[in-house]
Parts: structure tokens; sequence; C-alpha cells
């Protein structure tokens, strides 16, 4: 039994400054963000965090940063924030033991796995949600504080009057992001990169798709490339809001970005009469246009046609291996780094100018093997001429060594291991009412009703059409559910377990609070059973069948000791999940990439959806999993038009083990990066 963590309720007190919370990447960013006034900075290793492509810490970095943080008084937060395959689990088992010997103030997960092992093992270390947890509610917050949570990093979707609802109805630590880039899908509900080459935003490898230009309506558009975010002018709100900490996006960026964002954000904090002037300061953060998303009460100009990030300098007027030349009026100097971006913003090369010589309007820039083409864009990414310490040295001598083999067995015993007998089974996912008259309900174990807001809500299991099978029927709950529709949610489910409705299906881990407490709950995929330890953690909280993750691979699968879950065979996946509206691609619009892909904008419960054109069919892999112990199995019908010949063809599919033409294998063959 895991101890329950208590915290002492008080009400937020809005005359407390809230901690600033700056990013660090590199060792200059730490020294950069102690310098510019941060209260605490957040940091990765090289495994397990949700950005890879910075140059993160080792672990005597670590201990370093840790030391040097807390004799300035300031604090320093782990991020763990990525979900783990099966594989990984010894390495995490010892990452977490390396932890465990230092100081941290916290460690930000996503993976319930990652949260179960440092609940039982490792109880003293604080817990912070992720904002790839997606928690946007008030249930979502209570749910986390009574597993014991110090702090939630909420969804950056979400209003002012959302965050002043949920502060008054939770103690819970909250914090959100102020300042940096913005996903167009709602973090850690990003399937697109993925799909595009394995590539999971969910594990820190995004290619950014939502940066990319597309094809819609005849004319080349970059319809999900979000403006940055800054909420400078929102501070004394945000205050007054009772909000703890107060965080800054940007762990890839520069070192010169880490101080000049914490400055302006400390001169806001401090000095609230000063806003202009450091609004002022934010020119130079080398980021995009601005944006105030949500907070900012306004959608109206959040999409930029000009993804990149930096300052425009010009374009490339002429180039001849060597070197460029590029016009601009605009200062360019030895040290400076520029970005060069191509017309289409996929290929981009980094540059710091080794030397350059102006003559009138003209820059020539000396580039050396770097691919540069007339044409291509120029950015100002950095001036390079704010200087930090490039190293990072605990006091004392620290030589980790390898963590003993008995240690990380301590830490990953306990994990259950099952595997199911029997049959297999087959569930049955439907979205729209019309498909109950198109299916037999003797041709899967379980049917999953995943209604929109609408249909659920007015859903009578008692109807003519429902009755004779109300026993299979699982009720599903969306992944997003607003605070105002939390209580509307709750009544229904209540009203659905009066009419002998048992079973609902968790869009989200945390709407647990939302159903009966006698009726039996299932998890769907985007709560994440990645591996064994998140299955345990499940099976704890008395989680009955789960959904494995849709961007799930063979090997992942097939190295789980618990096959207890049921493994989609059949679905499309839903790459982007956003609460932004797309005005350049039309609904149910098709839109196509580069490479010519096509994919479809749906729109279900005010949440715009982006859908691959073809489905994805695992068919062929059936039984072998079988073989492996799998008996459970799922084809979901959503997004698509209620067919009693579609599903036919489909089950027939499934009972031979062929493949569907047209369709895709997602990363299950070609594994998971």
């Amino acid at each position: 039994m895991i101890k329950q963590i208590r915290y002492i309720e008080t009400m937020p007190r809005p005359d407390k400054k809230p901690e600033l919370l700056v990013p660090c990447g590199k060792p200059e960013s730490f020294w950069a963000a102690m310098e510019g006034g941060a209260d605490a900075v957040y940091f990765g290793l090289k495994q397990f965090n949700a950005r890879t492509r910075a140059m993160n810490f080792t672990l005597q970095e670590m201990h370093a940063l840790i030391e040097e943080a807390h004799r300035r008084k300031k604090k320093a937060y782990l991020t763990l924030n990525t979900v783990i395959t099966n594989r990984e689990l010894p390495a995490l088992a010892e990452t977490l033991v390396r932890a465990g010997e230092t100081d941290i103030d916290g460690i930000i997960v996503q993976d319930w796995g990652v949260c179960t092992l440092i609940r039982k093992h490792f109880p003293d270390i604080p817990l912070h949600a992720s904002t790839q947890m997606g928690i946007h509610n008030t249930p979502g917050a209570r749910s986390l504080q009574k597993l014991g949570f110090r702090r939630i990093i909420f969804a950056r979707e979400l209003t002012q009057h959302e965050l002043a609802s949920i502060r008054r109805n939770n103690r819970i630590e909250m914090e959100i992001f102020i300042h940096g880039a913005l996903c167009y899908s709602f973090s850690g509900s990003c399937l697109f990169s993925s799909y595009l080459g394995g590539f999971s935003a969910n594990r820190g490898a995004c290619m950014q798709p939502c940066r990319r230009n597309y094809r819609a309506g005849g004319k080349d558009v970059f319809p999900f490339s979000l403006r940055d975010l800054e909420l400078i002018g929102h501070i004394p709100d945000l205050i007054r809001l009772g909000i703890d900490a107060l965080k800054i996006e940007g762990r890839i960026k520069s070192a010169e970005y880490a101080y000049t964002v914490a400055r302006a954000y400390r001169m806001a904090i401090d000095y609230p009469d000063r806003i202009g002037e450091a609004k002022a300061m934010l020119k130079a953060d080398m980021g995009r246009e601005k944006t105030g998303f949500f907070i900012g009460g306004s959608l109206k100009s959040v999409m930029t046609g000009t993804p990149a990030t930096g300052l425009l300098l010009g374009t490339v007027q002429e180039a001849d291996g060597r070197g460029f030349s590029v016009q601009t009026d605009h200062r360019i100097e030895t040290g400076n780094r520029l970005r060069i971006q191509d017309a289409q913003n996929e290929l981009r090369h980094a540059l710091v100018v080794p030397a350059c010589r102006r003559k009138g309007h003209s820059v020539y820039i000396e580039a050396g093997k770097t691919q540069v083409r007339s044409g291509d864009r120029v950015y100002l990414a950095s001036t390079g001429g704010t200087r930090f310490p490039t190293k990072l040295r605990p006091k004392t001598s620290i030589v980790p060594g390898p963590v003993p083999q008995k240690k990380i067995r301590g830490v990953l015993s306990g994990i259950h291991a099952s595997n199911p007998s029997g049959p297999p089974r087959l569930y049955l996912r439907l979205d729209a009412p019309e498909w109950i008259r198109q299916i037999r309900t003797d041709s899967a174990e379980r049917i999953i009703l995943k209604f929109s807001r609408k249909d659920f809500h007015a859903f009578d299991p008692q109807s003519h059409e429902t009755a004779p099978f109300r026993e299979k029927i699982i009720m599903e709950l969306p992944k997003f559910i607003p605070e105002a529709d939390a209580d509307p949610y709750r009544e229904t489910c209540s009203r659905l377990s009066e009419a002998g409705i048992r079973h609902f299906m968790l869009g989200h881990f945390t709407q647990k609070e939302l159903v009966p407490r006698e009726c039996a709950l299932l998890t769907n995929e985007n709560v994440y059973a990645f591996n064994d330890a998140a299955v345990s953690f499940l099976k704890e909280e008395k989680i009955g069948d789960f959904i494995y993750p849709f961007e799930n691979d063979i090997d992942n699968l097939l190295r789980a000791k618990d096959k207890t879950g049921i493994v989609p065979l059949y679905f499309r996946p839903e790459l982007f999940f956003s609460r932004t509206p797309v005005h350049e691609v039309e609904k149910d619009g098709i839109f196509v990439d580069l490479r010519k892909k096509r994919f479809q904008k749906r729109i279900r419960n005010g949440m715009t959806v982006i859908l691959p054109e073809h489905p994805v069919a695992l068919f062929p892999y059936k039984n072998r999993l079988i073989q492996s112990g799998f008996r459970k199995f799922l084809i979901d019908l959503s997004w698509q038009a209620p067919s009693g010949i579609k599903l036919k063809k489909i089950l027939d599919h499934y009972q031979a083990g062929t493949p569907i033409p047209s369709a895709t294998s997602f990363n299950f063959k070609k594994g998971l990066k």
C-alpha cells in the first residue's frame, strides 16, 4: 500500500509573489537564469526528457546544478517527462536512484509508470505533473493531489476564468506557462510527428509538423503554426489569481534568451508599474510574433505565417559556395547566431558568423560548407554578445559509477506480470448512435460508445435499440472536459449508472472523480499504458481494462510482462487534438503535405482534430500477438461513416488476419523513436 502524502490546505495568498521558473538546457543557460533573476530552474538529463535536442546534463552536472542553485537559495527541478518503453525501465530505475541521491526539489513527470515508481521508492521527492499530462480542470487537480502530487503544470489552453475556478476549488500548487513557443495540439495529445516518421512528441523527439507548410484550398499555408506566448501584461492578474509558479518555455534556446526573458519577467513580478519597460525588453528574445493565447482572451491573432524563430534580416541575394550576401540594414557582427531557412520551412541551418563585411545595404557572410541558396530567409537567432560560464562542477568530486543491480531490481520490484487465458476477445468502438443500427451485437465482447458531448448526455440505455445489449456497453468520456462541463458529465454518469450502465472508459485517468464508485473503470489509449510500471499503476488504482497507446510498436508490446491490455488493431489516430480553430482548412476539408500525404480536418465538441486519410490496420500481426499472450483486441470505427457493409469487411480481415489495402501500420513495425 502506498502511503498518501498529505498537504496542509491553505488559501492562496494574492499578495504572494509567484515563483519564476526558467529553462536551462545547458550550463550557460543555468548561469544566465541565475543572473536574470530566476527563483528556480528546470532541466533534463541525457535521457527521458521532452527536449532531446537540448544539450542537457550529465549526472555530475546535475549535482553541481542543484548544489549551486541551493547555495543561492534557488530551486531546481528535474524533468523526466516522457513516456518510457519496457526496454528502458532498468535505465529509468538507475536514473531515479541517482536523482534520489540528490536534494532535488521536484521531478516533473508525464508517465504513470514513473509516477508510481517515485511514489513507492522515493516518496521524499516532490512530484510535479508535466503539462504533457494534460490536466485541465478541477477533477484533474483533485485526483493528482490525492495521489500525492505537489504541483501541476496546467495545459496551456485554459482561460483566466477556468484557472480561477480551479484555484478556488483546489489547494495544490498551480504552475502555468507564461512565455515561449506553443504547440498547436494539446501537449501529450499530439501523434503527428510520430505518425510521419516515428519521432514521438511524447518521447521528446518532435519534428514539429505544426510548423510545416501544407497545401489547402489551392494555396500553400501554415495552418497550424502558432505565435509565441507572451503574458507579461497579465502578470498582475495571474498573481491575483494565486498562481504559484510562472514558467518560461525554451530549454533548446540560447543562454541569452534565458537571461533576457528572466530579467523581463523578474521586473514585471517585482515592479508591476514597470511592465511597459519589461515588455520592451522582450523584443530581444528572438522569438516569433506574440499572442496572449487563451489567457489573453482572444484567438484572432494566434496564428503566424512566418513560423521560423528569430529576427528576420532578409533573403539571400547571392550564394557562391563559400558564403552568401543578404540585403539588410540590421547590424550583423562576428559571433552572431543565424538561422537559414528555405521557402518551405523544411530545411534549416544554424550558423555562427565567422566573418562578414558590409557594402552599402548588403552584407556578405562567410558560411563555409553550409548549404545556402538564393531566396533562403536569414534570421538572427541571437547576438552571441552575452557570455556565461560553460561549466558546472560540484564542490566535491562525484564519481557515480554503476548503480548496483540489486537497487535496480528493488525499484522495479512489485511490477505486475499477468497473462490472460482463453480465446481472443474483441472490443468494438463506435462514435455515433447511427452505428448501433448497423452492427450485430454478437460481433464483439464489449461495445465502447465514444459519443459526442451532445449524444453522450442524450443517450438512453433503456431504449429498444440498446436495452438488449446494455450489459456489453462501455460509455467513454472525452479526453478534454472543460471546467464548466465537469459537473454535467458527473451528473450524466450518475444517471447512466442508475439506468444500468456500469462500465465507463476514462479519456483521462483523473476522470475517476466523475464516475460513481460502484462502476467498473477502464482507460483508453490516451492514458498511456506504455510500460509494465504504468500498467501496475492502473491496476493498483482499480482500473479493469485499458487500451494500449496508438503509437505503440510491436517490440515494446512483446517485451511487456503484463499482457492483459487491449491491443488496437484498427483505428484512425487523432494526429492533432486542439482547442484552437483552424481557418485555412475548411471543415471536414482535406489538405496535403509536401510529400503528398493527405489529411483531414474534423471538429467535435468544439475541438479541432486532424486525421490521416487512411486508417491503421494491424490484422496481420494478430496471430503473433495471440501466441505472445495477448487476448484482447480493439476495432475502432471512430471518424468513419456508419456502414454495416464496411464493418463486415473489417471483421472479415480481423478473423482472417489479412491486411487492408491502403491502410498503414503507423509505428507498429518501423518502431518508435
